[in-house]
């Protein structure tokens, strides 16, 4: 057996819903609102036929007819709810007119819940009923006392009379009736009204009573409370009149008792509602106010006030214009000079907080017209925008500097390229079909070690940004030196959404890095090591050889006659020639020694390591000392001197060290006095610091 067949259980609980529902003194329903803006009532009950003067088989099909129906005034706002009740989900609840073919105008008033569909349509069930009775009542409470009372003046309703001679009073029917008694069922006593008087309300009717009779006037109204039979009190508006005798006095007093209990409840309703309006009015999340037609403030809600930061009695009265930066003045003034001549205009305007900072807002204007089509009150609800309008001008700066003179790129969470710009093609030569869908990690190079690229992404994921000197691979498969900055865009919730790299070329920066370094720190015309350059190494030679126990030794080389031959052929010959020593210097030294020149014809070269045993030093250090003696004594081929060739030679100073207490400076003035004495002793010679101690033919240095 099927289980979709409906059983007689629920064929008879489908037939009491339906029979319920018709009973219902109102319409229930279903409406359904589609993708494409098409509506229908999936379902309605029968009330339909009353309360749309349409049947439900007609509205299962479209709900066009109904809107049509609805008055012109309330159609864009009826329809403007269920469009935001369909994207909110919120209940949807409102009351409007609608002009019906036999009934003509009526009110209906409706609420229902909306839920949406897998199609994307949105389905509400709701109930609908007329409200056309009582909207006219409501109407008839705002009515001023004193209308009432002239509308009821006259009438026979709880009529009494109290003849003051003999003390009969009269109650009708009414009376009685109205506190719950039958006729005869209490005798009418003089004092009977006062017993039934609320305690609350007796000394203030005496006293008012009691002042008519003396001084008038002769017609009274008053309002107290009766006990009724039940035992609840009754409010009553009690109005009459006083005959008095010739003499003045008073002598009977008549008048009528109208039950005001409807009226006090329909009262506190309308209190309780209009508390529930001013309540919905205050903690509306849409700021609104009223202004007259010349822009004054006639009322306005706690958002409105929240939204500029004034308080109401700056605002109330006030022209609302002074919320107007004075650059859109002009401006809004045609804006509202517009929205006067039509029924409804949307603005966008730039308005003043109290501190003075700007906010821009979207206000809705709808000017309320009386029924004679006069003018009586703008209805603005406002909208603000100032945050939208930064995060657009934002958008739009940033695609302005995203096409900068940075090479730029963003990935996204797995850090695959999605965009690039021009910059980017510039530098790298890759076109953007070409980058787009391809890892970040094609831009790897040899240059940088795998831990590289990971401490950088460590460093992205854990700091939302990395800066530093990065090597780049270009299409041509060259790499070329970059200043790159590396930032994650994280979303509201924390997590990154995307990546960042910005990069600019800095090649150029570099060979002149090089430079700066290169005139810091060598010598620009041999290109040897300069005097700083010296000084540092040696200071690190020196804490080398402390560490490890050896003896290191500085040789001091001055080349013999150098002034003479620049005095003779000129600087030209003097500097092609120190360029060939700084040659021969070089080629003498081991690669862990250090050549400098110091200036003029002087070279300094720096032997470090040679032995823990000082002696063993010394002769290490002589050999070499020797070796260069020997390759400046060779000829020197020379283009600017006559013959082509120049014979030359050199004195040279040493001094050892790696003793503690030795400083570059105690070291080079050793090695200076050990030159000045091999120059002593006829040039083209060495000789060591230190005293007379000789090893084989030369000079070893004294323990100092």
């Amino acid at each position: 057996m099927s289980s979709d067949r409906k059983t007689p259980a629920d064929v008879w609980k489908a037939k009491l819903l339906e029979e319920l529902a018709s009973q219902v003194p109102g319409v229930i329903f279903q409406f359904l609102l589609r993708p494409d803006g098409s509506s229908c009532y999936p379902y309605v009950n029968d009330a339909a036929n009353e309360l749309f003067e349409l049947s439900p088989n007609v509205l299962s099909r479209s709900a066009e007819q109904v809107f049509q129906r609805i008055h012109p005034d309330d159609l864009e706002r009826i329809e403007a709810g269920i469009r935001r009740s369909a994207l909110t989900l919120d209940v949807w609840r409102d009351e409007g007119r609608i002009i019906l073919p036999r009934k003509g105008l009526r009110w209906l008033e409706g609420h229902a819940t909306p839920r949406r569909l897998e199609d994307g349509s949105v389905l509400w069930h709701g109930f609908m009923t007329d409200i056309t009775e009582r909207r006219k009542a409501g109407e008839a409470l705002e009515r001023s006392e004193e209308r009432l009372a002239l509308a009821l003046k006259g009438a026979n309703d709880a009529l009494w009379d109290w003849d003051l001679e003999s003390g009969a009073l009269y109650y009708s029917p009414r009376w009685w009736g109205m506190l719950g008694y039958a006729v005869g069922e209490l005798e009418p006593r003089e004092e009977l009204w006062r017993e039934f008087m609320h305690p609350e309300d007796r000394e203030r009717v005496n006293k008012a009573l009691a002042g008519f009779l003396a001084k008038g006037p002769d017609n009274y109204a008053i309002t107290f409370r009766l006990r009724h039979k039940q035992g609840h009190y009754v409010p009553v508006d009690s109005r009459g009149f006083i005959v008095r005798n010739n003499a003045g006095d008073p002598v009977r007093i008549a008048g009528t008792n109208i039950d005001l209990t409807e009226h006090v409840r329909a009262e506190q309703a309308l209190r309780e509602s209009e508390a529930r309006f001013r309540e919905l009015f205050e903690h509306s999340p849409v700021a609104y106010l009223a202004l007259d037609h010349y822009g004054a403030v006639q009322d306005m809600n706690g958002p409105l006030l929240d939204l500029v930061d004034f308080d109401a009695e700056d605002l109330l009265g006030k022209p609302f214009q002074q919320l107007w930066s004075a650059a859109t003045l002009e401006r809004n003034a045609e804006l509202f000079s517009k929205a006067s001549h039509r029924r409804q205009m949307r603005a966008e305007l730039e308005l003043l907080r109290s501190d003075g900072e700007a906010l821009t807002v979207v206000m809705d204007m709808r000017v309320q017209r009386d029924v004679s089509g006069s003018f009586v009150r703008f209805h603005c609800v406002l909208h603000d925008i100032t945050e939208r309008k930064q995060a657009e001008e934002e958008l739009r700066i940033a695609a302005v500097a995203f096409e900068s003179q940075q090479g730029m790129l963003v990935t996204d969470q797995c850090r695959t390229i999605i965009r690039v710009n021009r910059r980017f093609t510039e530098l790298t030569g890759y076109l953007p079909e070409q980058a787009v869908g391809q890892p970040l990690s094609m831009f790897r190079t040899p240059s940088h070690e795998p831990a590289f690229y990971e401490t950088m992404a460590e460093t992205v994921r854990h700091q939302s940004r990395w800066e530093g000197e990065l090597w780049v691979r270009s299409a041509t498969g060259a790499d070329f030196p970059a200043w790159a900055m590396a930032t994650a865009v994280k979303s509201a919730e924390g997590w990154v959404s995307h990546y960042v790299l910005a990069f600019s070329d800095i090649t150029e920066r570099k060979k002149a890095e090089e430079t700066i370094r290169k005139l810091a720190f060598q010598d620009p015309l041999t290109q040897l090591p300069n005097r700083r350059l010296l000084a540092d190494r040696l200071d690190h030679g020196l804490k080398a050889a402390l560490r490890s126990g050896t003896h290191g030794a500085l040789l001091f080389v001055d080349l013999d006659y150098f002034k003479r031959l620049n005095d003779t052929w000129g600087h030209d010959v003097g500097d092609e020639l120190l360029v060939q020593v700084a040659g021969r210097l070089t080629s003498c030294a081991r690669k862990s020694d250090t050549v400098a020149r110091l200036g003029g014809d002087e070279f300094i070269v720096m032997l470090g390591g040679l032995s823990p045993d000082r002696e063993i030093a010394a002769r290490c250090a002589e050999r070499l000392a020797q070796q260069i003696g020997a390759a400046l004594n060779q000829a020197y081929r020379m283009e600017h001197m006559p013959g082509g060739t120049y014979q030359g030679s050199a004195s040279i100073g040493v001094s050892l060290y790696g003793d503690t207490g030795d400083t570059a400076d105690s070291i080079i003035k050793r090695a200076d006095i050990a030159l000045y004495e091999a120059k002593a002793a006829g040039r083209n010679t060495m000789r060591f610091y230190g005293g007379d101690q000789l090893v084989g033919e030369t000079r070893v240095p004294s323990s100092d």
